[in-house]
């Protein structure tokens, strides 16, 4: 599947929107946070973070602690500059549509 084909499925879906959204608000969001804002099931929240992270709009980081005796691995997910990118066009043509409407 191409990029292209990717984004739009991803975006075509309204929860994946409103995990971009989240992740837009914020630096970035571990599974955990991600799973208790939006109530998801651990296989449905990793089916929409690796359709989001395939069509490059998340990134998946890793962080290894090492400071520590037992070093801990920590997992996060970020929107990516291409994602807000795609985001901001959304919310604006959804704007634009909006003013657009004749007003009764």
């Amino acid at each position: 599947m191409s990029l292209r084909e990717n984004v739009l499925k991803a975006i075509a879906n309204e929860t994946r929107l409103k995990i971009l959204e989240a992740l837009e608000k914020a630096d970035s969001k571990t599974f955990i946070e991600l799973k208790s804002k939006f109530g998801l099931l651990d296989a449905t929240l990793s089916r929409h973070l690796k359709m989001l992270t395939s069509s490059s709009l998340v990134s998946h980081i890793y962080e290894r602690n090492r400071g520590q005796q037992n070093p801990k691995c920590y997992s996060y997910y970020a929107i990516t500059r291409f994602g807000k990118n795609i985001l901001k066009t959304i919310k604006n043509a959804l704007e634009e549509s909006n003013m657009r409407k004749p007003q009764n």
